[in-house]
């Protein structure tokens, strides 16, 4: 039943998005449960149960997801420099942005998943570069939340952003292609 999908989603809890992998699968096929035109109650079709049920599955992983909580738990030196590195992507289904903050020390990198989020692409139909934009919209958005939630403690020397597309590069830069 649709209400059922919705009320398992409504629980998720994930203000970092360390989950959002699982989560926008559940999302994409609420989306698409909600396009067949099902009512409420209706039980869903043999294909979308089929798709819950592995999904229901998947959700047994989370349980050895392990977040470690301190940016600093595998850092035994000085650190050098923090950079913060951005990346958004879409497909047509859903769009993304994960934000890494990275420990330069002498010895090498250290990098930790900062935070992510995931947004199921419109209904209306959009061209991947769109998409792309809109990655590149919440990245950005994602990596200032960051910047600033860190700012009382570190000082971020850096900050980059990247996308694999050239289109909606070139019309962030305002240039034709």
């Amino acid at each position: 039943m649709k209400r059922n999908l919705l009320k398992i989603i409504a629980k998720f809890s994930d203000p970092l998005g360390m989950l959002s992998p699982l989560t926008i699968g559940m999302k994409v096929l609420f989306q698409e449960v909600c396009q067949s035109k099902l009512e409420w109650d209706e039980r869903l079709p043999e294909a979308f149960q089929e798709r819950w049920r592995k999904w229901v599955v998947s959700l047994k992983e989370v349980r050895s997801v392990h977040v470690p909580r301190c940016i600093y738990s595998e850092i035994s030196e000085k650190v050098v420099s923090y950079e913060l590195h951005g990346f958004g992507d879409a497909s047509h289904r859903a769009y993304c942005a994960m934000v890494y903050l990275v420990c330069v020390t002498q010895s090498g990198r250290h990098v930790r998943l900062m935070a992510s989020k995931t947004r199921v692409a419109p209904l209306a139909k959009q061209v991947t570069a769109r998409l792309e934009l809109m990655a590149w919209t919440i990245t950005a958005q994602l990596k200032d939340a960051v910047e600033k939630a860190l700012q009382s403690r570190i000082a971020i020397n850096t900050a980059h952003l990247w996308l694999d597309s050239v289109t909606a590069l070139y019309w962030i830069k305002g240039e034709r292609e």
